[in-house]
């Protein structure tokens, strides 16, 4: 059975070039019944019709999705192994195909200024999680009772929710398919 991968607004090269070899390779078989040269523009056409309507493709399996909340404060050694933990598993994840969110939660959110800073233990391993893109949300409430609000950079306030009572809203990531770690 042919599989050909769903493609929405990204379009990766290689998901495109697997498509169209899936298509030439159905074309190449219907060969003996056409004239030389038509099964290269079939392919093309064939390929277009099909990256273009949805529905004519199979989805892909559903990655698995994690968000791992990091309560852990920045105080003790304790809280930065916890720390850095979260961004391994974090980057592990993505890194296998997982989608990941990582939420600066309770005293938690200290890190989330912690982790920027270059002289920060966890910073480099804080760097290769941000170049992965993976989401981050840092609870509101939590930074200004914590005291770490002010010290986020401009950036970093536009990752502050407070969607449940001034906090992280759990129940939305547990509805779109998450699994919860917390740490």
């Amino acid at each position: 059975m042919l599989r050909l991968p769903l493609l929405g607004s990204c379009q990766s090269f290689h998901t495109i070039h697997c498509t169209l070899h899936n298509v030439r390779e159905i074309l190449y078989e219907i060969r003996p019944f056409t004239k030389e040269g038509v099964v290269k523009k079939l392919v093309y056409i064939l390929a277009a019709v099909l990256l273009a309507i949805p529905g004519m493709a199979e989805e892909e399996e559903p990655k698995e999705k994690v968000a791992i909340i990091l309560l852990a404060g920045n105080e003790t050694n304790e809280g930065m192994a916890r720390a850095l933990h979260a961004l391994l598993y974090a980057r592990e994840l993505a890194d296998s195909g997982c989608q990941v969110a990582l939420i600066f939660d309770g005293a938690g959110t200290g890190w989330a200024t912690e982790m920027s800073r270059a002289e920060s233990p966890v910073n480099k391993q804080y760097l290769k999680f941000k170049e992965q893109g993976i989401v981050e949300e840092i609870c509101d409430y939590c930074a200004e009772q914590f005291g770490h609000k002010n010290a986020l950079t401009e950036a970093q306030h536009l990752l502050l929710v407070g969607d449940y009572e001034g906090h992280p809203d759990i129940a939305k990531w547990i509805k779109m398919g998450y699994r919860i770690i917390v740490i």
